[in-house]
């Protein structure tokens, strides 16, 4: 079942999850917090505790409400022009979301290679420098284009093999691809499928082993585990 909308003039922050129906959609963040800790997002969803928004975050929300929603800026950047326009199509802000796969998601940026019909996403980071080679394999960003891509391959009925991200720092711009292969998608369509079961069933999942990750976390005197 297709799920979608292109909004081309309003960008919202991605949620992190959502009920309808009696089904939960996660997002590619709530699915990064899971790969931290399990336990987040059970208390995000099951306990209903909120967590503080942190610097990067609120940097990547500013850069979302004001310049990602603003396709004549985000087209000079990008260099996507007339010439380009009759090799490739684009869909800006295409929003996103599979009842069979529980996950939702906002697209910055899709390709569509017009000859070929190849689809793939792209994914725009704010940096203060741009990077000399790919930095990519930041393991929240790899979860992020791999649930793009999953949503992707379901709602065009095709196959995604690679993702684009592009970095961006004072309005200069550089690229790099990204493979996304099989044991990726299955990495988190595996994870999905447990984080389900947990918040369906509210069982609170089992402490971390490494606790150093738990002296940084919003939850770390709910859980008292150190």
């Amino acid at each position: 079942m297709k799920m979608s909308k292109i909004m081309d003039d309003w960008f919202p922050l991605e949620p992190l999850n959502k009920k309808k129906n009696g089904e939960w959609f996660f997002s590619a963040d709530e699915l990064r917090q899971y790969f931290y800790c399990p336990r987040i997002p059970f208390y995000r969803i099951v306990r209903k505790l909120k967590t503080n928004q942190t610097a990067i975050m609120r940097r990547g929300k500013v850069f979302h409400e004001k310049i990602v929603h603003k396709r004549k800026k985000l087209e000079k950047w990008l260099k996507i022009n007339e010439k380009n326009q009759e090799k490739n199509m684009y869909y800006f802000n295409l929003y996103l979301e599979s009842p069979s796969l529980h996950l939702l998601a906002y697209l910055d940026l899709v390709e569509k290679e017009k000859d070929s019909n190849e689809i793939y996403p792209v994914e725009l980071k704010t940096v203060s420098e741009l990077p000399k080679n790919n930095i990519f394999l930041v393991k929240g960003h790899l979860i992020q284009l791999t649930v793009h891509s999953l949503l992707l391959e379901e709602h065009f009925n095709t196959f995604i093999s690679k993702a684009k991200l592009i970095y961006i720092s004072n309005e200069k711009v550089k690229s790099f691809w990204q493979e996304i292969t099989i044991d990726m998608k299955k990495v988190v369509l595996k994870t999905v499928n447990k984080m389900h079961k947990s918040i369906i069933s509210e069982d609170i999942p089992a402490p971390i082993k490494n606790l150093n990750k738990c002296r940084v976390c919003d939850f770390r005197r709910i859980c008292k585990i150190i």
